[in-house]
């Protein structure tokens, strides 16, 4: 079982770093335990929120501020259906975000404020309700992004760091 701070090396180019649970972390719910975890893998970095909520995002910015930057935001559902704020995005300062979404339950829908949010900021959203499985390629020079349904695609060249 791993905890923020742990850390894995897959390979001469990718790390994954593990940003919560925090040892003895106990949430109210299966939810607020969730896994966050930042892959490093050819110069490009995916933060993994899983289904993390305002528990977790707000912990993450108070306790690791300058580990969670990275090119890419993968946003799954807390049970509230509450997503992250625009300050946690900023935070992030993501270049895409990939947000897990469906028509069913009621708490999976990205509610159009939210998605008009994340445009404003400047950030591409792959909403998986209509890319589907979104596959990533990064590389020393940047990253891409296809949606596996619509075949939407999102190029990036890499931030400076």
């Amino acid at each position: 079982i791993h905890r923020a701070g742990d850390s894995i090396e897959l390979g001469k180019s990718a790390r994954l770093h593990f940003l919560h649970p925090p040892a003895g972390h106990a949430g109210r719910i299966s939810d607020d335990k969730v896994l966050v975890a930042r892959l490093d893998i050819s110069g490009t970095r995916i933060l993994f929120l899983s289904d993390a909520g305002p528990s977790t995002t707000d912990w993450l910015l108070k306790n690791h501020p300058k580990e969670i930057p990275a090119d890419i935001l993968a946003v799954g559902r807390h049970e509230s259906g509450i997503l992250p704020d625009g300050g946690f995005i900023m935070a992030v300062g993501p270049k895409l975000v990939v947000a897990s979404a469906a028509a069913f339950p009621n708490n999976q829908p990205i509610p159009p404020e939210w998605a008009e949010m994340v445009a404003s900021l400047g950030i591409e959203l792959f909403r998986q309700d209509e890319t589907g499985a979104v596959t990533i390629q990064p590389s020393p020079d940047g990253f891409n992004a296809r949606g596996f349904v619509n075949n939407e695609i999102f190029s990036s060249p890499q931030r400076p760091r």
